[in-house]
């Protein structure tokens, strides 16, 4: 402890440095983070906690499953603008129906 203040503090004799701060306490907060993370049931899949033998397997495999379900949702958004384009524009609809229909005429006349 200091003798001036009476307060603890952390010395290396390595590198000269002092602090009064625990030097290891960023690390075990990190961890701590990193446990408490791993252990959210809402965070990660609970067969993704089970298997993980690490954060990074689990934040893999959550990360997977995000693109996934974004990719799902992005395929949704699509397929519904496509869906209202088609009710916004029922005469576009109609126009390509009737090409489609003239082509098909076209191919049944030169089969003749």
């Amino acid at each position: 402890s200091d003798q001036s203040t009476g307060k603890e503090y952390y010395h290396c004799s390595a590198s000269g440095r002092s602090t009064w701060n625990l030097p290891a306490a960023a690390h075990l907060y990190t961890a701590w983070v990193a446990d408490k993370l791993l252990r959210a049931a809402d965070l990660f899949p609970k067969k993704a906690v089970e298997d993980a033998g690490t954060l990074r397997h689990a934040s893999s495999l959550a990360k997977s499953n995000h693109e996934s379900e974004r990719y799902r949702r992005k395929q949704q958004q699509q397929q519904q603008q496509q869906e209202e384009a088609a009710h916004l524009h029922p005469d576009l609809q109609q126009r390509d129906l009737h090409q489609q229909n003239q082509q098909q005429l076209q191919q049944f006349q030169l089969q003749q």
